[in-house]
């Protein structure tokens, strides 16, 4: 049953959060956990997903519905985001949490529902969206946060050890390139430390703490349900349906992500809304997503 394979992510989330009231762990432990994953899990994953995957030109769709996502939230968000509250670095932080998603966090849950197909839908919405994040988000931050012009790290993205993962995946996929068994018994094993140092990641990182409730709530229900229904609109016109498309609307509406926090950090914003709002969001869909998965 599909529960008992949730079951164990929301577990994982819940030991993170009470290792660190332990104090066994702190809440910059899950930094090392992050790099983890995206340094050792991701790229076995993403070698292993795409040298397998049958290719087609279907395979386009996540890539342009996290472009249009992404593009669209920001349309639908820029001519007020400047209205909900008095600080410029404040109204940038509700910005940059309706264009930046969780995807990271989806991945346990569309292995546990999807299997590989849930896991390469993500990775390959998530082209778009790592490039974006570290380009035209970045830009966001910048410019809007500070009223000042500067350049998005390109190298950063194009150093990403899962983008190489997707890449080498797919040469060896078109090029019928054998490879070892063992590789694949790697990512086996890196599927499950994902869950396990995700779900841990996150729980540290959780905090109780709402002290701005409308512009939280404005900023998750911007993300999600805005998302929702861009997605909507684009697995529509694309002609998506079944399966896929229930997978791309999960992504579409996918929680605030936490390199929200990155980018405000790097620009000097309002941490501490950043962190209420990215929190917040993560609390909700650990709770939410799981109920959704059920459903569908």
């Amino acid at each position: 049953m599909l529960i008992n394979k949730l079951l164990p992510i929301l577990i994982y989330f819940l030991a993170g959060y009470l290792l660190k009231r332990g104090k066994i762990f702190k809440k910059e432990d899950g930094n090392l956990f992050l790099r983890a994953v995206v340094y050792l899990c991701l790229p076995a994953i993403s070698f292993s997903t795409f040298s397998r995957l049958s290719l087609h030109f279907e395979r386009l769709y996540p890539i342009i519905t996290g472009l249009l996502v992404i593009f669209g939230n920001f349309l639908l968000t820029r001519p007020y985001f400047r209205k909900v509250s008095g600080n410029d670095k404040s109204n940038t932080v509700y910005l940059l949490s309706t264009l930046i998603l969780n995807t990271s966090l989806l991945l346990p849950f569309a292995q546990a529902r999807w299997g590989d197909e849930g896991i390469a839908t993500v990775l390959l919405f998530d082209i778009s969206h790592v490039v974006l994040v570290f380009t035209f988000s970045y830009w966001v931050a910048i410019h809007y946060g500070n009223g000042r012009e500067g350049k998005a790290p390109i190298g950063k993205i194009l150093r990403l050890p899962p983008i190489w993962g997707i890449f080498l995946g797919i040469i060896v996929n078109l090029l019928s390139i054998p490879v070892p068994e063992f590789v694949y018994e790697i990512a086996g094993i890196a599927t499950k430390a994902l869950i396990v140092l995700m779900m841990t990641a996150l729980g540290l990182f959780f905090e109780f703490r709402l002290k701005r409730f409308r512009l939280v709530a404005g900023a998750i229900l911007q993300r999600c349900l805005g998302g929702l229904l861009i997605g909507f609109v684009v697995t529509w016109a694309l002609g998506v349906e079944g399966i896929y498309r229930d997978m791309l609307l999960l992504i579409s509406a996918a929680p605030v992500g936490f390199n929200t926090l990155v980018l405000t950090d790097l620009e000097n914003l309002d941490r501490e809304l950043a962190a209420e709002i990215v929190t917040t969001a993560t609390l909700l869909a650990v709770i939410i997503i799981p109920i959704i998965l059920i459903f569908i």
